[in-house]
């Protein structure tokens, strides 16, 4: 048993190791002295552990807080008090999550949390009425919040290098969103509604699981980059029409590498996975989107729409239709027809229509939405990143809402003449046998 004073040194130090962790009062002093004479506050690289409550209750004034690269591990409910914040760095320390009262900076427009060890992301970010920048890159973050969707004023999202496997539908809530950022992640499929964003011009994806894009034209044709997604091994042609640079259909001009690595095509035959296979993960099968339960080809006979596809078509041109013709009024019927398609259909019908269709008919007679069940034709093209550099042979798909239509566009690509039609009728003509 030690003496007592002895007792006493050993009390001292353990006191001492305990309170090493903690600001020191001369440290929150300086703090203070600060925050009282400037608005805008440069706390890079001070090696701050903690930010004290006695602090942020000082800092309502402050509109800009810069704190890279300290060895902060959590923030104080109290910096929801913030309330004329606009900008918040705090790129480069040890979070592992945000407060809710992250929701309450009214003022936040650049939010940037990159390079911590974030696993979620609270809901409340998406209360934040003025945020235009979310900068959330190199952490572990494994799920979108859909309330981030509610963001209106959002334009840069950037998401790089973290655990996403999925991104939802409501991103198409983003209506301000100009660049997304979702590179080094898992992801398999982007959302239909990206497509329909009128303000996007970037979306860069590369290194992911992507397996497909989507088969809908861009409403503001931005630049994607999609590299190194191994798993892709086809494009939708209309997306390719899209993202193509150049005139020459011979080669196709597409800056891209690392997909397209694996040849799917055999003696001229294809195998095609739907969401009824089971070979979803092959390498050597195009995995169109999961909505779609079933496909035709004019090869394998003609197949007959089915009635609950034609139904799905039916509802959503009635819609369009409504809402055409009644601009004006156009919140009443959209409500009145979310309203009665929860009262009247089941929710997998509702929810198929929400999220809206995998695709439209490409004979451009017809454009007919196509939501569980197509006609394809799968072609050739011969693609390269650069004129005179190594091409790639991709197969491509073109969506048709029934075998009909697929066998009518082919018969008016052969009676044109200009040079597109030419080279497509040839593709055509060469189209590979599709297996189901």
């Amino acid at each position: 048993m030690l003496p007592v004073s002895s007792e006493l040194v050993v009390m001292k130090i353990v006191h001492l190791e305990d309170t090493s962790q903690d600001i020191t009062e001369q440290q929150v002093t300086e703090l203070l002295a600060e925050v009282r004479h400037q608005t805008i506050l440069h706390w890079n690289y001070r090696r701050l552990k903690v930010l004290p409550q006695r602090v942020l209750e000082e800092c309502s004034h402050i509109h800009q807080i810069y704190l890279k690269r300290n060895l902060l591990t959590s923030l104080p409910d109290s910096i929801g008090c913030l309330s004329q914040l606009t900008y918040c760095y705090l790129h480069g320390n040890n979070l592992q999550s945000l407060p809710d009262s992250i929701g309450e900076l009214v003022s936040l427009q650049v939010l940037d949390i990159g390079n911590n060890k974030i696993k979620n992301l609270p809901t409340s970010i998406g209360k934040l009425p003025s945020l235009r920048s979310l900068v959330a890159v190199y952490n572990q973050i494994t799920c979108f919040p859909k309330e981030l969707c509610n963001l209106k004023t959002l334009s840069v999202l950037m998401l790089s290098s973290n655990s996403l496997f999925h991104l939802p539908e409501a991103i198409g809530g983003l209506t301000a969103l100009q660049g997304l950022y979702v590179d080094h992640n898992h992801i398999r499929e982007l959302p239909r509604s990206i497509v329909s964003l009128p303000l996007l011009t970037r979306i860069s994806c590369c290194c992911n699981s992507l397996t497909h894009l989507p088969a809908l034209n861009f409403t503001s044709k931005p630049t994607v980059f999609f590299d190194d997604n191994p798993l892709m091994n086809y494009l939708p042609f209309s997306l390719m029409q899209e993202l193509r640079t150049g005139e020459s259909w011979d080669p196709v001009v597409l800056q891209t590498c690392g997909c397209f690595q694996e040849s799917v095509i055999v003696n001229n035959s294809v195998f095609v996975c739907t969401s009824k296979t089971t070979r979803n993960d092959d390498p050597k099968c195009l995995t169109l989107p999961p909505q779609l339960n079933k496909i035709s080809a004019p090869n394998k006979g003609f197949t007959v729409s089915p009635l609950f596809e034609l139904c799905l078509r039916s509802v959503w041109k009635e819609k369009r239709r409504i809402f055409s013709a009644n601009a004006s009024r156009k919140t009443h019927f959209g409500t009145k027809f979310d309203n009665l398609s929860l009262r009247s259909v089941p929710p997998n019908i509702h929810c198929l229509l929400q999220v809206g269709p995998v695709s439209y008919c490409n004979y451009e007679r017809c454009k007919c939405p196509v939501f569980t069940y197509c006609s394809i034709k799968v072609i050739t093209v011969r693609v390269t990143q650069r004129p005179g550099r190594l091409e790639n042979i991709v197969p491509t798909v073109l969506y048709f809402c029934c075998d009909t239509c697929n066998v009518r566009h082919q018969e008016e690509v052969r009676i044109m003449r200009d040079n597109f039609s030419l080279w497509l009728n040839r593709q055509l003509e060469n189209a590979c046998m599709v297996q189901v």
